[in-house]
């Protein structure tokens, strides 16, 4: 295992095709950013997320694909959710602004090089919940193993 981090800054997309079990709300975004083993990379994060209390929100299912600009795609599954999601602002109205969340996922293999990847990592991440188009910014911190052959 060796360490992993990445940083991307994304913008929530029209979830038409996220199926959620009921009374969740699916989430759906596309990312950009740069890591240390994929370089810079495109990605999608798939949700499903349902109210605790007006000021929070837990996870029913999340994951993360990241596109190398190669092709080979690395698999993230949600496996734990570190206090949910958290509202820290709200509007004048009492509307949730601003989004805190903090997850752990583990690295699911993918394509190419990443193929029999494993490892988990830690997401914090900041989301705007403004409408239409919120936008968010987060982190990846953990560790990854890449076998051998597949390390090129």
């Amino acid at each position: 295992m060796v360490p992993f981090t990445a940083v991307h800054s994304a913008i929530t997309v029209e979830p038409i095709d996220v199926h959620c079990p009921s009374g969740a709300t699916p989430g759906k975004a596309v990312l950009s950013g740069k890591s240390t083993h994929l370089g810079e990379y495109t990605g999608t994060s798939i949700s499903c997320s349902v109210p605790t209390s007006p000021r929070s929100a837990a996870f029913d299912g999340a994951s993360l694909v990241l596109y190398q600009r190669h092709g080979d795609e690395l698999r993230l599954v949600l496996n734990r959710v570190v206090g949910g999601g958290v509202v820290v602002d709200l509007d004048a109205q009492g509307v949730p602004e601003v989004l805190v969340i903090d997850a752990g996922y583990d690295i699911a293999g993918g394509t190419g090089r990443f193929d029999s990847a494993s490892g988990s990592v830690t997401l914090h991440a900041v989301r705007s919940l403004k409408r239409p188009a919120a936008a968010f910014a987060a982190t990846l911190e953990g560790t990854i193993s890449v076998p051998e052959q597949q390390r090129e």
